[in-house]
């Protein structure tokens, strides 16, 4: 036991909290007036200390606590002093988190209305224990998260050689394969997908969209939710051989040899990335032709391309591309398809809030210009890309 729960023991009071609020607004005008205020210390005591505490966890904003006791041979969790139902084992980890990368032992919710983990009642069947009570029991249990926002809890259970995500309290189909880390709930919490394998054939990976499984293929990885619209993307390789999609709304796009640089727009309304053409036998084998591709649609070849920026309503586009001319690597600035004369560099888009009006910076013999909607301005020998901000009218 750690010495922040031994002064817990000492006072004999599990602490939810200590919070030091800072009244500007005092009943003394004379004392507002001078800048004083009152301090105030608040402090909850939610039950007894167990004389046997393991572990203690904490909320960051210290709006709840938990603790690992021993209770003979079984362990008991108490959260804000309500005592569990006792396990042979619970999995540890040093505190709470929102979101993010689970622990291993307690998980809050972004709204801080769940706390799940881990526990075992025979030391062979696991479960997780949501809110006091128990789920589904499995051999082992992986990649548990709660959405962004809310608290849906997702998992994956695996139970003989079988594993399947659990979402909040429905268990979905068993697979012989998912991956940790790939279960993605959407921005909103309110969707959620993941990569699926059966090795039942050619065709092994489906996207499973919110329960229902997409189309199979070779393999399927890189799933992305839309930001908002409830949008989901992932690459999809549509062979044996190096040749990739993406899915959009279970929507196959033009095959790449290599996809890179996947995307939204804010408004989730628009998808873009890059792609690697497949190899032309009659092109040299020490040339690359990379587009941008939006919505489906792929732009002008080059070299290599940036990642896209999208203006903020999502209507309007931008990227750099590089491509030799005269045998130097030139940058253009590519906006709505349309290419800019040629750069030593070009890039740092910087979009009006309307997305009407579009601003970057341009190197060329080591002279910077700021390109307002393709108009140059004169050449600086530097120029700090923060300045380049618009008016809140554009």
């Amino acid at each position: 036991m750690d010495g922040f729960a031994r002064g817990c023991a000492l006072n004999a009071a599990l602490v939810a909290s200590i919070c030091m609020l800072i009244n500007s607004d005092s009943a003394n005008g004379d004392d507002a007036a001078a800048g004083g205020g009152q301090i105030v210390i608040k402090q909850s005591a939610l039950g007894p200390m167990p004389d046997s505490a393991q572990s203690i966890s904490i909320t960051p904003d210290d709006s709840r606590v938990a603790l690992l006791a021993n209770a003979g041979s079984r362990k008991i969790v108490y959260v804000d002093g309500k005592a569990s139902e006792p396990y042979s084992a619970v999995q540890q980890a040093s505190m709470m988190t929102q979101g993010g990368p689970p622990p291993t032992l307690l998980m809050l919710s972004p709204d801080k209305t769940a706390v799940a983990y881990m526990a075992t009642k025979d030391g062979s069947k696991w479960m997780m224990v949501v809110n006091g009570k128990n789920g589904p029991e499995f051999d082992r249990i992986l990649s548990a998260l709660f959405a962004p926002t809310g608290h849906r809890l997702a998992y994956i259970g695996i139970k003989d050689q079988k594993q399947c995500v659990v979402v909040d309290d429905a268990t979905g189909p068993m697979y012989d394969q998912l991956l940790p880390g790939e279960l993605v709930f959407s921005a909103d919490g309110q969707h959620l997908a993941y990569p699926a394998q059966n090795r039942t054939g050619k065709a092994e990976w489906k996207a499973v969209v919110d329960g229902k499984e997409q189309q199979a293929y070779p393999g399927v990885d890189h799933v992305t939710w839309s930001p908002k619209g409830g949008h989901c993307a992932y690459v999809a390789r549509t062979s044996n051989s190096q040749e990739f999609s993406v899915v959009v709304d279970g929507k196959a796009g033009p095959k790449f040899q290599q996809i890179d640089s996947l995307t939204y727009s804010a408004d989730g309304e628009h998808v873009g990335y890059s792609g690697l053409k497949l190899n032309d036998p009659k092109a040299p084998s020490y040339v690359q032709h990379w587009t941008a591709v939006i919505d489906g649609q792929a732009g002008p070849d080059f070299e290599r391309t940036s990642k896209i920026s999208f203006s903020p309503a999502g209507g309007h586009w931008a990227y750099t591309g590089y491509a030799t001319n005269n045998s130097r690597m030139a940058a253009y600035a590519v906006v709505d398809g349309k290419k800019s004369m040629n750069y030593d560099e070009c890039g740092t888009y910087t979009w009006s809030a309307d997305g009407a009006h579009l601003a970057y910076i341009g190197t060329n013999s080591g002279k910077q210009v700021a390109v307002l909607d393709g108009n140059e301005s004169d050449a600086h020998q530097s120029i700090d890309s923060t300045s380049m901000q618009f008016n809140a009218d554009g």
